[in-house]
């Protein structure tokens, strides 16, 4: 009866010390995914940082277009991608800043970090010019004599009011290239301001591709970021 007694004791030490290794296996492997494998909608990573080095957000949001889709720190990955012009050869941001005065659109472009790159700037009245299409007045080499070279409000002529609203090739009828996102609602800020009144910026409305002079602050108009490539 002893030994019966024996080996049933044996035989439940046995299952028990069983469940207790793979019970601690289990937790071992879960808590050691430090690498995330950022295909899933929710983050199934445990470290606190994630297989960039970043603050591990919890959640990839692989399945939103704002998801730069190689780390979890989504929320600071701009929305959308560049734009290289293969005449001039700037680049430019696709989206825009989404509304402010000229101040903030100055330190909305010089923080921003955009595919790769660190180096964005507010665009000249030339350089916002080249991207007015269907216009001809106002396009680069138009009538309009607004330009780098000529900055006071003299050189604002009849040519730069633009041309009829919404009737450009851009979305929306925007006076811009098909490839840019951002809607034409609001002027875009250029980084040139009036030779002889440094509060007036320059500005395009690409609703019409008007050129227009405007005060840099109180107003909320967009910023279109751009930088030099070689």
């Amino acid at each position: 009866m002893e030994k019966k007694y024996l080996v049933v004791i044996l035989a439940a030490l046995t299952v028990a010390l069983g469940v207790g290794i793979w019970a601690c296996g289990t937790t071992s492997s879960s808590s050691s995914n430090a690498v995330d494998d950022d295909t899933a909608v929710i983050d199934d990573d445990t470290s606190p940082a994630d297989d960039d080095g970043s603050p591990d957000d919890d959640d990839d949001n692989d399945m939103s277009p704002a998801d730069d889709d190689d780390d979890d720190n989504d929320d600071a990955s701009p929305v959308g991608g560049t734009y290289t012009d293969s005449n001039t050869h700037l680049m430019w941001e696709v989206d825009n800043s989404g509304g402010s005065d000229w101040p903030a659109a100055l330190i909305y472009c010089n923080e921003l970090s955009l595919g790769g790159f660190m180096d964005w700037r507010v665009p000249t009245i030339d350089e916002l010019r080249t991207l007015i299409s269907g216009c001809g007045a106002t396009q680069t080499g138009g009538t309009c004599g607004v330009t780098n070279g000529c900055t006071a409000s003299s050189c604002l002529s009849g040519s730069c009011t633009g041309c009829p609203v919404s009737q450009g090739p851009g979305p929306s009828g925007c006076y811009f290239p098909s490839a840019l996102h951002g809607g034409c609602g609001e002027p875009y800020w250029s980084s040139t301001s009036d030779a002889n009144d440094p509060a007036l910026w320059w500005s395009v409305d690409f609703s019409t591709g008007a050129i227009l002079e405007k005060l840099g602050t109180f107003l909320n108009y967009e910023a279109r970021c751009v930088r030099n490539t070689p």
